[in-house]
């Protein structure tokens, strides 16, 4: 069982709500002044898939980044949202961090009101928010290590 944790940004976009993940194995994140958009491989009940692309195509795909897994997971994620362009608040940048010591960004532009969400003995298996063009907003979903 999972639980939800924040959810930072702004209302613009289409909600979104990925919750049937046991594990996150990968990350794709496309970004330039903004985060365009998040896309994950996870791992559910014996089967690998890639979620859907959470946000636009625009930006570049700053890195994919693969987690050591089983052993690697996401712990922590932080960032930071603003308003940008034409739009009143969304995700300008993200950094995540893994119980290896890992951190990977941070993507696109750390310029706005700050976020931070540590996990203290759990692990980051799926994501909510909103997307349209660019990642509105976002927030996590954990579960106990």
């Amino acid at each position: 069982m999972s639980i939800g944790v924040g959810q930072f940004g702004g209302n613009g976009g289409d909600a979104f709500d990925f919750n049937n993940s046991n594990a996150i194995t990968e990350v794709i994140v496309r970004s330039g002044e903004a985060i365009d958009s998040l896309m994950f491989k996870y791992y559910h009940d014996g089967i690998i898939s890639w979620s859907p692309n959470l946000g636009g195509e625009g930006g570049s795909p700053n890195q994919v980044f693969a987690l050591d897994y089983p052993n690697e997971f996401l712990t922590r994620i932080e960032g930071y949202y603003s308003p940008f362009s034409d739009v009143s608040q969304l995700i300008r940048s993200l950094t995540f961090y893994t119980n290896m010591g890992n951190k990977y960004g941070p993507y696109g532009v750390e310029e706005g009101t700050y976020f931070d969400i540590p996990t203290k003995g759990a692990e980051i298996v799926g994501f909510f928010g909103r997307s349209g063009g660019l990642l509105d907003a976002i927030g996590v979903y954990l579960r106990a290590r």
